[in-house]
């Protein structure tokens, strides 16, 4: 996916986790225990891996610093602005978990792409004396 396009659907993800976790009347169905923790580290290695596919190590260092910021802020901002939402720990804790699924899903797929393309080319890897 080109870059541009990464950009345009972590964008469309970000506003969709802020408006959902700002809103009071959102409250999806409940399925299993422990099912917000889930629905946590599914949007954030959602967002990760948008935001980190085609990254260099230093953007992937920088998606990660500003999605866990942006995961902290939720939680701290959700008491002050909602009515019926808290911030909680835990959920940030799930957030932080999810980016780095998404980190790792991101890198193999990375890893994949790199693999393809040498192997279009022709290219090899270090060899053996």
């Amino acid at each position: 996916m080109p870059r541009a396009a990464n950009l345009v659907l972590t964008a469309v993800l970000l506003v969709a986790v802020a408006l959902i976790a700002f809103s009071d009347s959102f409250s999806p169905p409940t399925f299993m225990p422990a099912q917000d923790k889930a629905e946590h580290v599914l949007a954030f290695s959602m967002l990760a891996l948008a935001l980190m596919t085609g990254a260099n190590a230093a953007g992937v260092a920088l998606a990660a610093s500003a999605l866990t910021a942006f995961a902290f802020a939720i939680e701290w901002a959700q008491p002050l602005w909602t009515a019926t939402r808290e911030g909680d720990l835990a959920d940030a804790l799930a957030s932080f978990a999810g980016i780095g699924v998404g980190a790792l899903l991101a890198g193999l797929l990375n890893l994949l792409v790199l693999a393809v393309f040498r192997k279009d080319a022709g290219l090899r890897g270090p060899q053996a004396a």
